[in-house]
């Protein structure tokens, strides 16, 4: 969870009335004023505001969800459902969602949502009683044969991720307890709420990758499917344990991890998994060119050197063959993978597809590379390259053959290009500082010859 955002300057017209006002101060303000007044049940004020997520499309629109609370020592992972969770969302739409109230803020109006009133999240409101949601637990550990129940005073939820009008992301723990008598140990699960076709989509590539992971025995697993509600748009796994990729690096040998990480990215790209998209040049070319789009809207200073990229990637693109297509996680960072054991779990499964297995090696490398920029990170930059590099040796070793300087280039542009775009629409603090050195690193590798050049 993010606390704070970091704002656009004016270079959005549509918007820049309201940029400067979606900071959580007046925000609290706002609601303190409207929502308050308007709760027949006499809630108490207030205290304090903390944005959640934000959501930011230059030019067109801006989502961000805020946690209001009446007590501000409510730690982040807690702020639901202690305090109550609502949704800005400008401009006006027209007709709007009768659960919405129109509030003023910087002279603009905009739309306000209480949580769990979200509209394209069906399931949301059902399930965010703790009686209920204990309910449907109880229900899927029936269908699972377990011989347990639930004790629903020991159920405690933990937000993880709320993204409006997208998805909604919790962690439940509970104590349950054995027919037989005695107590088992904690149960822990991680419920997303979404659309109910994304949710069936995922359903289906989690029991792929599951059964892939047990026939090949691969250090890859999957999680296990808990519970799955097609009419809710509610879909469980068991909770991932394990540390992630910069912690296992941190305390093990990088080249040992660094191994294990390729063997098991290559049991993944092994998998079968059906119905998958296929990444194509044509697309990568639209994601450089909405990146581009909108970088030059929030960063006008920035606009004809990306654009100079835009163009040399389109050209580029078009050039690209020579691999066989495998089953891609397309969105693979250091975040996405939990190291357990000897265990390696891949998480967030949403954009999986079907391309060149050097997307996910280009992305991994960009990422790790990328954390040497990230003052949110305690990672140099030194330590990230050389990392970064560990990586791609290992890829070279296992592979048996020299990685396509070409290809991985593209890739790593889009990559950097992703990433910048993704923390300016999110509005993360130093999505500005890092947009620059994404551009910087992208133009070194459109006009880098050498090997040595790739971790760089």
């Amino acid at each position: 969870m993010t606390t704070s955002l970091e704002l656009p300057g004016h270079g959005d017209p549509a918007l820049a009335p309201l940029l400067a006002h979606l900071n959580a101060e007046s925000v609290l303000a706002a609601c303190q004023e409207r929502l308050d007044a308007e709760d027949s049940a006499g809630r108490p004020s207030w205290r304090c505001a903390r944005v959640v997520e934000a959501l930011y499309h230059p030019g067109r629109y801006v989502r961000v969800a805020y946690a209001l609370l009446t007590d501000s020592s409510i730690p982040d992972h807690r702020v639901w459902p202690q305090g109550d969770v609502v949704y800005l969302h400008a401009p006006v739409r027209r007709p709007m969602s009768r659960r919405g109230v129109v509030l003023q803020l910087g002279g603009m109006e905009v739309e306000m949502y209480r949580f769990p009133n979200d509209r394209r999240l069906r399931g949301l409101r059902k399930f965010a009683a703790q009686r209920t949601a204990t309910a449907i637990w109880q229900d899927w550990i029936d269908q699972d044969g377990a011989k347990e129940r639930l004790e629903p005073a020991t159920l405690q939820r933990f937000l993880l991720r709320y993204v409006p009008e997208q998805k909604w992301v919790v962690r439940l723990r509970a104590e349950p307890v054995h027919h037989g008598g005695g107590k088992v140990h904690k149960r822990r699960i991680t419920v997303r709420c979404a659309s109910p076709s994304l949710c069936a989509t995922l359903l289906n590539r989690h029991r792929s990758l599951r059964r892939c992971s047990k026939e090949s025995q691969s250090l890859f697993h999957a999680a296990r499917v808990v519970g799955y509600d097609a009419q809710l748009g509610l879909l469980a796994v068991k909770w991932a344990h394990g540390l992630n990729l910069v912690e296992m690096l941190q305390e093990q040998e990088p080249t040992d991890v660094m191994r294990k990480v390729v063997a098991t990215l290559q049991s993944f790209h092994a998998s079968e998994v059906s119905d998958l998209p296929s990444i194509t040049p044509a697309i990568l070319q639209r994601q450089i060119q909405e990146s581009v789009d909108d970088l030059s809207l929030t960063c006008p200073e920035l606009r004809q050197r990306l654009a100079d990229v835009g163009k040399t990637m389109t050209e580029r693109l078009n050039r690209l063959d020579g691999f066989d297509p495998v089953t891609l996680h397309n969105d693979l960072h250091w975040k996405q993978i939990l190291v357990d054991g000897e265990r390696f779990t891949f998480l967030d499964l949403e954009r999986m597809a079907k391309g060149d297995p050097l997307i996910d090696v280009a992305n991994l490398a960009a990422q790790i590379r990328m954390l040497g920029h990230r003052r949110e990170f305690s990672v140099d930059v030194a330590t990230a390259q050389a990392w970064a590099g560990e990586f791609l040796a290992q890829w070279e070793r296992q592979v048996g053959k020299p990685i396509n300087a070409t290809r991985f280039r593209c890739y790593v542009v889009c990559s950097l290009f992703c990433l910048a775009r993704g923390m300016m629409r999110h509005l993360r603090p130093g999505w500005r500082a890092l947009a620059q050195t994404c551009l910087e690193l992208a133009e070194s590798q459109l006009s880098s010859t050498g090997r040595e050049a790739m971790a760089t």
